[in-house]
């Protein structure tokens, strides 16, 4: 072999060895950006579930809410019906003692 084609043969082995080098930093590349492009999808993924979360929550609160405010009607409703209830009991009490004890007439 003349020393023309060793460095012709030198050179198509480097060009090779820089194509195949390109090559593998594109794959790489395209990796890393498959790879970020996953992990972009898991992050929004993931902020979507704890919006979904803070969603429900804040409705069962608002349940909680509702639930607490119809308990406090009812009860003060019922506490107004039983004093009202009590007072009656009393004031028939109160005349049934007058006019038994003390004679008046009604």
């Amino acid at each position: 072999m003349d020393p023309e084609q060793e460095r012709e043969q030198e050179r198509e082995q480097r060009q090779r060895a820089e194509e195949e080098s390109r090559e593998q930093k594109e794959q790489q590349r395209e990796e890393a950006r498959q790879r970020r492009e996953q992990h972009k999808q898991a992050r929004a993924q993931l902020a979507q579930e704890r919006r979904d979360e803070e969603t429900a929550e804040r409705e069962i609160a608002r349940q909680r809410q509702l639930g607490i405010r119809w308990l406090a009607f009812r009860a003060g409703f019922y506490g107004f019906l039983g004093v009202t209830v009590a007072s009656f009991i009393v004031a028939i009490a109160v005349i049934i003692f007058w006019v038994v004890v003390l004679g008046y007439s009604l």
